[in-house]
């Protein structure tokens, strides 16, 4: 059964005019694009409940998909697996191995968590990839959940303004009744003379 993030990714790649290149499977689409003389493959799989990861078996596949885009014309070609699975935990400990970026063909794996719509990169695995972390992530987020922004009020702003009154409407209280530059007047509303401070 096809997933709501599934059809949404092959909708954000497809939006970009990615090329979408044919699979023999309903629940495997494969996008790609140049950038900077690399070309760029992205697969998204939508996995089973019951799928197991076959590391022999992946490696086989990523040697034909080596051979196959070894004539294109790009300096490095960068496959990227996004598998979409409702619980992550039962293919990160197998996705989750060191790959080498100095080879001209890298291969990494992404995981998409098809329950809580979350991005999950494994540890040991590429972090980042033409931006495709950000914006995968924003492209599977929930539409139904409503979003809020939070405005912080000014309070400072209004503060500032009701001191500056304040002391604008005592001084000129103070001039009305004695004058505030007369040492009496001053005297008269709190302050101290010279000779009586210690």
């Amino acid at each position: 059964m096809i997933s709501t993030v599934f059809q949404d990714i092959s909708y954000y790649f497809e939006s970009l005019e990615y090329q979408s290149i044919p699979t023999d499977s309903q629940t495997v689409k494969m996008y790609a694009t140049y950038q900077l003389q690399n070309l760029y493959l992205i697969n998204v799989i939508e996995l089973s409940d019951q799928y197991t990861f076959d590391y022999e078996r992946y490696m086989a596949y990523r040697e034909l998909t080596k051979r196959q885009f070894s004539d294109v014309g790009a300096e490095r070609v960068f496959l990227l697996n996004l598998l979409l699975v409702k619980n992550p935990d039962m293919i990160y400990r197998d996705v989750n191995y060191p790959i080498d970026l100095d080879d001209e063909f890298v291969d990494a794996h992404w995981i998409v968590d098809t329950t809580y719509h979350e991005l999950v990169i494994p540890r040991k695995q590429i972090k980042h990839l033409i931006g495709l972390e950000y914006t995968i992530s924003t492209t599977i987020q929930h539409d139904d959940l409503p979003s809020y922004k939070i405005h912080e009020k000014n309070k400072t702003a209004y503060l500032s303004g009701v001191l500056n009154v304040s002391i604008l409407a005592v001084f000129i209280l103070m001039e009305l009744i004695s004058g505030t530059f007369s040492r009496g007047g001053f005297v008269q509303f709190g302050g101290l003379e010279g000779g009586k401070v210690f």
